[in-house]
């Protein structure tokens, strides 16, 4: 088996018992293996997610939990990620997506072979599945998925709650040079529910927040009803099992 020495799986959740990837038993059973570390943080879950973590922490001896109930927005909330990482490194991924012990296979090469490098990351592919798409959708990554925190005079860090920007020294991540920060053929699969489902996640949540709080510690999260047609499963994911 593949592992990744070094580095930690830091990820945010949020009543994610259910979730289009199959929800947060399912999401750390598929990662916990291949990482040092896994720290989860729950922003204030009512669903019985922090019930399921805690009852993971028995057969995942690496699983850390952080908890907190303050609003305070996504570039916050991976910043208290990045704060409480033990590792050198980080893979940071949110709970509807997936790496699969191939690309962590093909991931870990990647790593080796920049070792002697002194990189600040490494940019991933991101493949987005769509319940109704045969071939799911290429996209770009938001901000690198792996990266380290201990090579740069202080941490990185992200500003903005919504369209998080990762800054290595007071430069944001897409102005470095490409050769600090390179593109691997490393896929990440995200796992997106039906179209109305997208179209409610960005209007109630995001939008929201990005038209009014973007750069503010407040961050307005709508209730779990509203979150419903969000959460449905979507079955691309049984294609990874």
């Amino acid at each position: 088996m593949t592992f990744l020495k070094d580095t930690t799986l830091a990820t945010i959740t949020w009543n994610s018992v259910q979730n289009s990837a199959g929800g947060i038993e399912l999401y750390v059973d598929s990662h916990a293996p291949y990482v040092e570390e896994v720290l989860i943080y729950d922003t204030g879950s009512t669903d019985g997610t922090l019930d399921v973590l805690e009852k993971l922490q028995n057969r995942h001896s690496n699983l850390e939990i952080m908890t907190t109930t303050e609003s305070k927005g996504f570039a916050t909330w991976r910043n208290d990620l990045i704060e409480n990482t033990k590792t050198g490194a980080i893979l940071m991924l949110d709970d509807d997506e997936l790496i699969t012990p191939e690309n962590i296979k093909l991931l870990h090469a990647y790593i080796n072979h920049y070792s002697s490098r002194y990189i600040l990351g490494l940019n991933l592919d991101w493949q987005t599945h769509h319940p109704y798409d045969e071939k799911g959708t290429k996209t770009i990554n938001v901000f690198p998925k792996f990266f380290y925190i201990n090579r740069t005079e202080q941490k990185p860090f992200f500003i903005k709650n919504v369209g998080e920007c990762l800054v290595f020294n007071h430069q944001a991540w897409e102005s470095i040079d490409g050769t600090l920060m390179p593109c691997i053929p490393v896929t990440i699969e995200h796992f997106v529910p039906e179209a109305q489902g997208v179209v409610d996640k960005y209007s109630k949540l995001y939008m929201p927040n990005m038209l009014y709080n973007r750069y503010s510690g407040f961050f307005e999260r709508p209730s779990f009803d509203e979150t419903k047609s969000w959460k449905e499963y979507n079955p691309k994911r049984e294609l990874f099992k």
